[in-house]
Formats: C-alpha cells, sequence, structure tokens
C-alpha cells in the first residue's frame, strides 16, 4: 500500500486544482488546504489498500538469431508433476532454458524474413528493428483463421529500444506468461510497474478536502438542551454532509489479506 501517498503529491498543480475545486482564489488557506490534502490522500491509501502496480513481462532482444523463439500464454500454466518450478510462471527445461508448458500459448520464431502464417518474426539489422517485427506479430488482429492466430487476443506488446513490454488489453485479466529459447538474446523478466491512478481516485480526494474545507467551523455537541438547539441542529445539518462516501473508491478496492 501506498502509491496514493507516492505518486499523488501537493506540488502546483494539485494546489491549483484543490483551490479550484473549493472556489479558494488567494494565499489565505494555503497551508489549510494542503493539511487537508495530505490527510484526503491518506484517507484514500487507508481504504484501498492497492498499491497501483503489476507485473509486466519484458523481453529484451540482442542479437537474435534464426531459430530463436519467444512463447507467450494466457492463463494458468500447467506444470508436470516432478519438474520443479524455479519460478511464479515457468518450469525448467534438461538444457536449463526456461519454457512455458500448457496454457494458451503462441510461439514465435526469429527468421531471415516475415511469415505470418508460421508466426515467424524478420531479424532487423538492428536490435530495435527485430523487437518492432515480434511486436507487430503479437499485436496482429489476425486470431484465427486457416492458419491459427497470429496475434496475442489479450496481449499489447510495446518496443522501446529493443525491449518489448507487454501489458493487458481490457477487459483480460488472466495473467501473461512468456518464455524464450535463450535467456541472452531473448531475455524474459517480470518487471514491477507503477499504474496511472484512476481519476475517481482524485475526484474522491478533491471531494474530501471540499467536505472538511466547507465544515471546517462546525463544532457539533451531541447532548444539548435548552435555546441552543435551534443552533445544534443548524450545524447538525451542516455536518450531515462529512460522512464519507467511498463509491468512487469501492472499484479500486484490494481486500486485504490476513
Amino acid at each position: 500500500m501506498g502509491a496514493v501517498t507516492t505518486n499523488v503529491t501537493w506540488d502546483t498543480t494539485q494546489e491549483a486544482l484543490v483551490k479550484a475545486y473549493c472556489f479558494v482564489d488567494g494565499t489565505d488557506y494555503d497551508d489549510l488546504l494542503e493539511a487537508l490534502f495530505d490527510s484526503a490522500v491518506e484517507a484514500a491509501d487507508s481504504y484501498l489498500n492497492n498499491p497501483f502496480e503489476e507485473l509486466r513481462p519484458q523481453i529484451t532482444v540482442a542479437s537474435v538469431v534464426a531459430g530463436d523463439t519467444v512463447t507467450i500464454g494466457l492463463g494458468e500454466v500447467q506444470i508436470p508433476s516432478g519438474i520443479q518450478k524455479p519460478e511464479r510462471y515457468y518450469s525448467a527445461g534438461s538444457d536449463g532454458t526456461l519454457s512455458i508448458v500448457g496454457g494458451d500459448a503462441l510461439m514465435y520464431t526469429a527468421a531471415a524474413a516475415k511469415d505470418e502464417d508460421d508466426l515467424e518474426f524478420a531479424i532487423g539489422e538492428t536490435d530495435t528493428a527485430t523487437a518492432d517485427n515480434l511486436c507487430e506479430l503479437i499485436n496482429s488482429s489476425t486470431y484465427g483463421g486457416s492458419y491459427g492466430a497470429v496475434g496475442v487476443p489479450g496481449v499489447l506488446a510495446e518496443n522501446s529500444s529493443g525491449v518489448i513490454t507487454l501489458t493487458r488489453r481490457y477487459p483480460e485479466s488472466r495473467d501473461i506468461y512468456v518464455t524464450s529459447s535463450n535467456k541472452t538474446r531473448l531475455l524474459v523478466r517480470q518487471v514491477r510497474t507503477s499504474l496511472d491512478i484512476p481519476a475517481p481516485v482524485y475526484q474522491w480526494i478533491y471531494q474530501r478536502i471540499k467536505r472538511h474545507f466547507d465544515n471546517r467551523d462546525a463544532v457539533i455537541q451531541e447532548n444539548v438542551t435548552g435555546q441552543s438547539v435551534k443552533m445544534w441542529l443548524s450545524m447538525k445539518s451542516e455536518a450531515s454532509g462529512m460522512t464519507e462516501n467511498f463509491s468512487l473508491l469501492a472499484p479500486y478496492r484490494l481486500e486485504p489479506g490476513f
């Protein structure tokens, strides 16, 4: 937990947005608004229990040769009995390489020229070009036909200087499993990646700030008698909007483990 407090911080942009939301013009309430902001961010984090990060597979392309393969699968992987898994996603081969076993997987092979029907991607003049060619097959919109699927329906591949990052396409929720035939030329690893904070989380934070800012002068006494009852009722009505509503955050909440 802590992605909200880490990634949503008080800066020039947030200050301007909070002031606009609270209809504040000037600097008189700067310290108060910042304090309310910090409190709202911590409250959001406490409820969400969500780090807003996930493991994303990366493939580092380095001097690929013909015959090198990458296998991409979705869903649970079936591991035969008697095979020890060195990592969560893979099973070990007799030669020390890692390979995927079972699951809904496609295997792409490096070759001199592109051949979609055989799931072969062309080796380019540079590692970046080779990675682009592999991404083209993974991202193909052809998911079936006489020769079967070319692209992986629930996966998006993006290349940055020869490093391919795989992400799940919405609404795919299964894990992506990736292995390669060579850990030097096609290095596969899982990388912890921070996710964007959803817009409703920001909205909830601003609403909480404004609610507490607008009611900053309210002093409520629960046991009231005598002539002050009318004033108490008025103040109680003003504070009725102070009840926390987590409906905006609820879709992103992760239940705490035990």
